[in-house]
């Protein structure tokens, strides 16, 4: 029998632990429980970070008519194996329908037969045949229980590119029923265009602004001894944890891998920390959550010398510091503690200081919870957090931070 782990071994991974809660009876005198939200955005994507995290088959165009979209797609780019895909997860299985709406912009030359389809769970949705000199204003249709509607913006104009034709941009919104995303909470979109036209500057299209909201059945609160049936006591509503490489809304986000880290917010040290240079994000919240949780692991890497040096850590939400306090390679900070501005914190750290990657000093990584209330987002419904390394070594190799695996779950009254 072999003893040799590098013979035969096993590894464990991606473990997930899901609660479910008997919701108590909601008190009567409100239109809706309080954790029942009507609707719930859950994707909304602009394309004007250039990023096509997700996509396959993805392309990126500009121009000062139409901004930064998905496309342009035409005959040459198009059809299958070519015809742009993204898989949105992330779909609340409960929610009684979906929708899906994004711009889809009619670009010069079409005429018939051109159409456009989207395809949803391989289930096609065909938006009709299109032609340039032709308003396709308030046309609808529907298919294997999907139904869209598609409004222009205007009557076909010149807006970009070949300027001796003529555009439209229209808005299409798509309801999808449950059964598309019931049993794995996700939606596999596919945009496909068939134009005629061998040259793409003749006729091509594009799609932008794709928004994904959750639909809800929040019933009224007549006194009954059932439970609501959208009475969750608390929802994850992010989970980040950049294995995917996208840092989709971060501003000022760099990612580093390691194979004892993984991927992750980071490195960042003295040389790319500091004013207009701190990593940060906005959230989108319910604002009827009566608070909310953001986990999220800090690493503190190498040479840290908070005994003698300012070397610290700081969270930011929505302009309100909460200091994670100083660190040290050598002091175990587990059990630490914290509270400003109505947050608190607690940092639990996962071992001793040791070596564990990058430099030869000791590191450590800490998983750290913070309490949020509800003044932060109620009136926005978002909130925007940043991660601030203020630390004493010039050198990114000598002392530096990552962060990585944020969530943020919303807590209700039930």
């Amino acid at each position: 029998m072999t003893k040799d782990v590098n013979d035969e071994s096993a590894g464990w991974d991606n473990i997930k632990i899901s609660a479910h809660i008997n919701c108590s009876t909601p008190m009567t005198g409100t239109n809706h429980p309080p954790s029942c939200v009507p609707s719930l955005q859950i994707h909304s994507e602009d394309f004007e970070d250039e990023d096509l995290t997700g996509w396959t088959n993805g392309v990126i165009e500009g121009s000062t008519g139409f901004t930064t979209f998905l496309g342009r797609y035409g005959k040459s780019n198009s059809g299958p194996g070519k015809d742009p895909f993204k898989t949105f997860g992330g779909i609340p299985r409960h929610a009684t329908s979906v929708t899906f709406q994004f711009h889809f912009y009619e670009i010069d030359g079409w005429d018939m037969p051109d159409q456009a389809v989207l395809v949803v769970n391989d289930k096609s949705l065909d938006l009709g045949n299109f032609e340039e000199h032709l308003d396709e204003n308030n046309r609808s249709a529907t298919a294997h229980g999907m139904k869209f509607q598609l409004v222009s913006e205007g009557p076909p104009a010149h807006i970009g590119f070949n300027s001796e034709m003529k555009d439209q941009k229209h808005l299409i919104t798509v309801t999808i029923p449950s059964s598309f995303y019931e049993i794995g909470g996700e939606l596999n979109v596919m945009f496909q265009v068939r134009t005629t036209a061998d040259n793409i500057d003749s006729e091509s299209a594009g799609w932008d602004d794709i928004k994904i909201t959750a639909h809800f059945n929040c019933p009224s609160l007549a006194p009954t001894t059932s439970s609501p049936t959208n009475c969750l006591p608390s929802r994850e509503l992010y989970n980040e944890d950049f294995e995917d490489n996208g840092l989709t809304g971060w501003t000022n986000g760099v990612l580093q891998y390691s194979t004892e880290f993984t991927t992750f917010l980071g490195r960042y040290g003295n040389n790319n920390s500091g004013p207009g240079k701190d990593p940060y994000k906005t959230y989108r919240i319910p604002s009827d959550a009566t608070s909310i949780i953001l986990e999220f692991n800090f690493y503190e890497l190498d040479s840290w010398d908070g005994r003698y040096e300012a070397d610290q850590a700081i969270l930011v939400v929505n302009n309100k510091s909460l200091s994670l306090g100083r660190f040290d390679m050598y002091d175990n900070e587990n059990g630490r503690n914290g509270s400003a501005h109505y947050m608190t914190f607690e940092l639990s750290s996962e071992a001793d200081p040791f070596n564990i990657g990058f430099g030869s000093f000791f590191d450590q990584k800490h998983l750290v919870k913070v309490t949020i209330p509800s003044n932060f987002y109620e009136e926005t419904g978002e909130i925007t957090i940043m991660f601030q390394t203020r630390l004493s070594e010039s050198m990114l190799d000598d002392e530096s931070a990552g962060w990585d695996n944020i969530k943020i779950t919303a807590s209700f009254r039930c």
